[in-house]
């Protein structure tokens, strides 16, 4: 059994190749100096790193956590098909019983009709 997963088309994505919008940096960066620039743009990427990490531990994460769970699922459906099976073998040797019992009961009823007939004939001939 595979889980379902998010088809590409349904995240709506941008067309390929995807192009990010440009910064607007505004007037005050643009008015600063290139070290303040480089101060501030540095610390930018730095923050961008981080979240990025988080980003990507997440993602494995939850890849690690799908796979346990593709996994239980797959021994799930295994485990179904065994107890569906034991059912289905003990539905069937109950159904054989049954059937057994039934030709027993029907042999038996055959063997007292027959021992009947025979009193009913017995009885006739000692009233005779």
């Amino acid at each position: 059994m595979d889980i379902k997963r998010i088809k590409e088309k349904d995240l709506n994505l941008p067309p390929m190749p995807a192009i990010a919008p440009q910064i607007d940096w505004g007037e005050d960066f643009l008015n600063w100096d290139v070290t303040k620039q480089n101060r501030y743009l540095k610390r930018l990427c730095s923050a961008l790193n981080h979240a990025t990490d988080l980003i990507q531990k997440e993602r494995n994460e939850l890849s690690r956590k799908l796979e346990e769970r593709d996994i239980i699922l797959k021994n799930a459906d295994k485990n179904v098909a065994t107890h569906k099976d034991i059912v289905i073998r003990a539905i069937t040797s109950h159904n054989e019983e049954k059937q057994k019992l039934i030709s027993t009961i029907q042999l038996l009823e055959k063997e007292v009709k027959e021992l009947k007939q025979k009193l009913e004939f017995i009885e006739q001939i000692n009233k005779d």
